[in-house]
């Protein structure tokens, strides 16, 4: 069983308008439940990830 999953941001988790679906939303929650980490995957500086995504997602 694999306890990581890895999440590229830009476009795949996080849409170009800067919302997360509610499907997706809660297949992080369930798969945080069954005991796995969850990494997020970007190009970005960290500074800018962290300022422009998430204090708009979150």
């Amino acid at each position: 069983m694999f306890k990581l999953i890895a999440l590229d941001v830009d476009g795949t988790l996080i849409a170009d308008d800067r919302t997360i679906t509610e499907r997706t939303k809660n297949a992080l929650i369930k798969a945080q439940e069954q005991g796995r980490r969850l990494l997020s995957v970007t190009n970005r500086h960290i500074a800018v990830f962290v300022n422009s995504y998430f204090r708009t997602v979150l």
